[in-house]
């Protein structure tokens, strides 16, 4: 009797045990965000941003040399668009590239290679058309382009440097990329990393990092 009462309460014990756990993976299951929930999230909140401030890694395929070409830079943004970019590494080293419409409308102004520009350059250069691709805004505006129509698929929790971050992947979308891998925030919903992927093979990718978000950037920042 002893033995069997033991047994019963083995069983119990068992069953009691097997219910945490699957109420446990359950919540879990449940707290999972949807991926296209998440994407939308963050499409909202780069509307939302007044200022910020971060810096970037950039790397893609040299199309002509097939080989990787890397570049660092920091980016200041303020509504409505005044923007500074520092080029800390890659081709373009020791360049500046401010847009004040304060100070000008139609130019923008700075350094390249670390020699000034005098009296600025138009803003619709060619050459500077790169600059104004540059920020969440516009990184917003590629995204949804280029996942127009691909199945959004949650691949799981990542971090970003020192940031949690939600990891997607977007497949079958009708563009040019097979394949787009992104990285939303968990906390502030902006996005810090995205890969692209051309005829499966890595193609470019930016990662976002040391990031300030309505950091109350004044005007003066703005300068070469």
């Amino acid at each position: 009797m002893k033995r069997d009462a033991m047994s019963w309460t083995v069983r119990m014990a068992g069953l009691c045990l097997a219910a945490v756990f699957a109420i446990s993976a359950t919540a879990a299951a449940a707290a999972k965000p949807d991926a296209q929930k998440l994407f939308q999230e963050m499409l909202k909140q780069s509307l939302n941003l007044k200022d910020y401030t971060f810096k970037f890694d950039h790397k893609e395929i040299n199309p002509k040399t097939k080989k990787e070409d890397a570049t660092s830079c920091e980016f200041w943004w303020k509504t409505p668009d005044y923007r500074k970019l520092i080029v800390h590494q890659g081709q373009h080293k020791g360049s500046v590239v401010v847009y004040n419409p304060d100070k000008s409308k139609t130019k923008v102004f700075g350094k390249q290679a670390g020699v000034e520009i005098p009296g600025g350059m138009p803003k619709d250069a060619k050459m500077v058309e790169p600059f104004f691709k540059v920020g969440w805004q516009n990184d917003m505006i590629a995204l949804k382009k280029s996942t127009r129509e691909g199945t959004f698929a949650l691949s799981g929790e990542d971090k970003v440097r020192d940031r949690k971050a939600w990891k997607i992947t977007v497949t079958g979308a009708k563009d040019e990329y097979d394949k787009v891998v992104i990285w939303i925030d968990q906390k502030d919903k902006v996005l810090l990393k995205h890969e692209y992927y051309k005829d499966g093979k890595f193609d470019s990718s930016t990662e976002i990092y040391d990031i300030a978000i309505n950091a109350d950037l004044k005007t003066d920042v703005f300068k070469p």
